[in-house]
């Protein structure tokens, strides 16, 4: 049984330079990594967009998770936070199967959990 690749969308990258700071050709075959530039607002359209993927990386403080939000993405597991601290995310409504890391406080735990998601 082949395992599903995890995936990964990477949020608010405007000026389209997330691919090029990450350890993103490192999950090639085990990840699809998604890269959105423009700006979703509103609980249920960021639901819609957000709800096929595993694990969320919000790279500008725009996109806040309140529990609106995370109960819209039943497949979440992993949400790594950049730009801002976790607890003005709504770090209180995210539901305990999901791991939460501010990516500002600890890059190299951010770069592991994103790889041990994939096993």
């Amino acid at each position: 049984m082949t395992a599903k690749a995890l995936q990964v969308a990477v949020l608010d990258d405007y000026q389209n330079a997330a691919r090029d700071f990450g350890p993103w050709p490192e999950l090639a075959g085990s990840a699809d990594v998604t890269f959105f530039t423009d700006h979703v607002t509103g609980a249920a359209a960021l639901g819609e967009r957000l709800a096929p993927f595993d694990a969320i990386v919000a790279t500008r403080e725009r996109t806040r998770f309140p529990r609106e939000v995370l109960e819209r993405l039943p497949r979440l597991r992993l949400l790594v936070s950049t730009s801002m601290g976790i607890e003005q995310r709504g770090h209180r409504a995210v539901p305990q199967q999901v791991h939460v890391i501010d990516a500002d406080a600890d890059r190299s735990l951010a770069e592991e959990s994103v790889c041990r998601q994939r096993e």
